[in-house]
């Protein structure tokens, strides 16, 4: 089943995506979660997850991360300070 929710912890937002599709291979997992934006080259495979950093890191700089995790469910951890929070 698929699961998709907003939770807020003190100056931040965490969006969660997940899904029960096919895992993604470990070794291809820790490429994704340990890209640097400030240093790593794009490769022409997930452009898209890591387009979506690149973007979080543009934004929010260092305060925002996206987390990969797959097992099970393969789940998305995106973490982006609330600017909004005290308005």
């Amino acid at each position: 089943m698929d699961k998709d929710f907003i939770s807020k912890k003190p100056g931040q937002l965490i969006l969660t995506i997940s899904n029960n599709g096919l895992p993604i291979l470990p070794e291809t997992l820790n490429k994704l979660n340990t890209y640097r934006v400030e240093t790593d080259l794009m490769q022409d495979k997930h452009i898209g997850i890591l387009n979506i950093k690149r973007r979080l890191h543009f934004l929010y700089g260092e305060a925002a991360t996206l987390k990969i995790d797959s097992a099970e469910i393969t789940r998305f951890t995106i973490r982006i300070p609330n600017i909004h929070e005290n308005k």
